[in-house]
């Protein structure tokens, strides 16, 4: 089942669709801003590297999986560097919980981290420069196909690396938690980093804009037909440019173009959570159902973009396959998955019917 969704939509799709402001959000946010030098920095040493982290983090778990609020306090906490036999290195800084749907305790009983680090701290370790960074966990002890969510999750971003720099980085891990005063009261999970959204930005010359009421055709257009269709390949409707719902604007000032930048994938139909249902606007029944929430684009400008899928698909795969910790049996899912979109955009009718249907021809 497929739509094209002229207005916005995701969870919060409804209610954007009555904003309408139009371009004033980029003369608002250059106010007070556009008077500091951007320059593009290079990655930082945390994402340099696809290499599994290893570290132990100590804290009280306990009350961590009790602070449930949007505003919870920042607890102390421990981070031991390295695996056991490795010269290790102990940093001492915050954490506290964060997020909104995950953060539920009935999504999750472990909830998803913000690690703050004092900037003295890091010099010389894979931290060096991070101030704040998330951490997404493995969400559910009892349950391990949670676990595998979090690793899927973490490769729908690695896909949207391979596709364009304007996105976030990221970093598997494998994390040991101890209660701290309890060595023994301790788990591993894998779980992954997100670079923080404003080394991001300046990582691509630009700066956050953390205004709401833009429209995807007020994005720069080439880079929003991409984000679209790259929602579409993983099956995710789960966001809203106006609402800034899992998405971020970034504005590279010397083009004076905003850009929206994805985030959070766990309601995915390549992952298809056990939790994740989609926006009951769009009218389907799944998840796995795909959707494309996009204005009207000519058949030339999604050539474009499917032609840089078709020349990442090896590279796409190769993820997936050669990725540490992922069961077989999710692989194979994901993939026959990712087969159909190709199937899809191979068949010019097929591309009539889930791309250019409802849209002014010529």
């Amino acid at each position: 089942m497929r739509r094209v969704v002229e207005a916005l939509t995701g969870l919060a799709g409804l209610a954007a669709c009555c904003i309408t402001i139009s371009s004033v959000p980029v003369a608002q946010a250059q106010q007070g801003g556009a008077g500091d030098s951007i320059r593009s920095i290079e990655t930082a040493p945390l994402f340099s590297s696809q290499e599994l982290l290893h570290f132990t983090l100590i804290a009280d778990l306990k009350q961590l999986k009790k602070d449930r609020s949007e505003d919870s306090e920042y607890r102390p906490v421990r981070i031991v560097l390295g695996t056991a036999g490795d010269t290790s290195r102990t940093l001492e800084l915050k954490v506290k919980t964060r997020g909104v749907f995950r953060l539920q305790r009935r999504t999750c009983d472990f909830p998803p981290l913000l690690l703050n680090f004092p900037s003295e701290a890091t010099a010389g370790t894979v931290f060096d420069g991070q101030d704040k960074v998330k951490l997404v966990t493995h969400c559910n002890q009892k349950r391990n196909e949670y676990e595998q969510y979090v690793i899927q999750e973490y490769l729908l971003y690695r896909i949207y690396n391979l596709l364009t720099e304007k996105s976030f980085q990221v970093r598997p891990a494998h994390i040991t938690y101890v209660q701290v005063g309890d060595t023994q009261d301790s788990i591993t999970k894998y779980g992954f980093l997100i670079e923080d959204e404003d080394q991001m930005a300046a990582r691509n010359g630009a700066k956050i804009l953390d205004v709401e009421g833009f429209h995807q055709y007020e994005m720069q257009h080439d880079q929003m037909t991409l984000f679209s269709v790259f929602q579409y390949f993983i099956g995710n409707a789960d966001w809203s440019v106006s609402a800034l719902h899992n998405v971020k604007i970034i504005l590279d000032e010397r083009q004076n173009v905003p850009i929206a930048v994805p985030y959070d994938f766990d309601f995915a139909g390549a992952i298809d959570a056990r939790y994740a249902a989609p926006p009951e606007e769009l009218g389907t029944g799944s998840v796995r159902d795909r959707v494309l929430i996009s204005h009207c684009r000519t058949q030339e400008e999604f050539d474009r973009v499917f032609g840089l899928f078709r020349d990442r698909k090896d590279a796409v795969y190769d993820l997936y396959r050669n990725q540490l910790g992922l069961q077989e049996k999710y692989t194979r899912r994901a993939l026959e998955y990712f087969d159909k979109f190709y199937e899809t955009i191979d068949n010019p009718r097929a591309v009539r019917r889930e791309f250019l249907r409802g849209c002014p021809r010529g």
